[in-house]
């Protein structure tokens, strides 16, 4: 299954302290591409640096209890889970039945739920009248108001999945419908999105609610344009180029929101980004589009 997103790279957190009154913040250490490619990039003066006014904040996220999100996941799929076998590791517990699972992330409180046997069922199904995109979205709307997953805006998106069916055709037999949360009008790159799979009749076989309320903000200090020069200039961020290239340009500066999915101290936080967006020309002649993302903060 291919899953479309907007910039794929792995980034880990920097264990630093947040400080509400200057010092420290704490910081996304954007880890190190998975190719070695290299190129020269720099930010031309033609390009406007785009910030939003939710953007020159770092975001702490809600803390929770375990009693918080049991009750909330058992509210969401009808389960009982002190009916499921339950495995304790430091990072991830675990709920299983011969029906489902369900992992619990203890850092973070993002959760995740799948039906065992969901999967072989939707290919194996054959349905007249399968579900249309705008009745999956409708359904996921209708599910993450009921049980308040996210208060906010959010953009979506719905993605057919495609496999060899049991019918030996290969065809569509699920949607995904990914659900991106907003900041204000800012987006959220990175691990901060709800996503839910649904066979052809709109019943759930996964679920992932890798999301958390807001509980408050601190002021970021963002770099200028000539701090975004030098960290180019000192290659101190993370690219998506796929080889080497002879030449760059970048079109677009924006500053967003990234979330890395760790937490330090127990909390976790949503950063100021910029990401850089353009295109290079390889040796052979080849274009490539690329990203690029580094910490906004000084």
């Amino acid at each position: 299954m291919k899953k479309h997103l907007i910039i794929s790279m792995v980034f880990v957190l920097c264990l630093c302290m947040l400080c509400g009154c200057g010092g420290d913040s704490v910081r996304p250490n954007i880890a190190e591409p998975g190719s070695d490619a290299d190129a020269e990039v720099s930010l031309p003066d033609g390009v406007e640096i785009s910030t939003a006014e939710d953007c020159t904040y770092i975001y702490e996220l809600s803390g929770f209890t375990e009693e918080e999100i049991t009750e909330q996941i058992e509210n969401c799929l009808g389960l009982r889970l002190s009916d499921a076998e339950r495995t304790d590791a430091e990072s991830i517990t675990t709920y299983s039945t011969d029906e489902y699972s369900v992992w619990v992330y203890n850092e973070t409180g993002y959760w995740s739920y799948d039906v065992k046997e969901g999967l072989m069922s939707a290919l194996l199904s054959n349905v007249e009248n399968p579900i249309s995109d705008s009745e999956a979205m409708e359904k996921v709307e209708r599910f993450i108001d009921e049980y308040e997953l996210w208060m906010g805006d959010f953009s979506y998106r719905v993605v057919d999945q495609y496999g060899m069916k049991g019918n030996g055709e290969n065809g569509i037999f699920m949607k995904s419908v990914f659900l991106y949360p907003k900041i204000g009008g800012v987006e959220v790159l990175g691990t901060f999105r709800i996503s839910i799979d649904m066979d052809l009749e709109g019943n759930i076989i996964s679920l992932y609610c890798m999301v958390r309320p807001i509980a408050g903000k601190t002021p970021a200090e963002l770099m200028d344009r000539q701090g975004i020069q030098s960290r180019l200039e000192n290659k101190d961020y993370s690219a998506s180029f796929s080889q080497n290239l002879v030449s760059t340009e970048i079109s677009s500066c924006d500053c967003v929101l990234y979330a890395d999915g760790a937490a330090h101290d127990g909390k976790t936080y949503l950063y100021p980004v910029y990401v850089l967006r353009g295109e290079g020309v390889a040796a052979d002649g080849e274009n490539e589009l690329f990203d690029i993302i580094m910490d906004a903060q000084k």
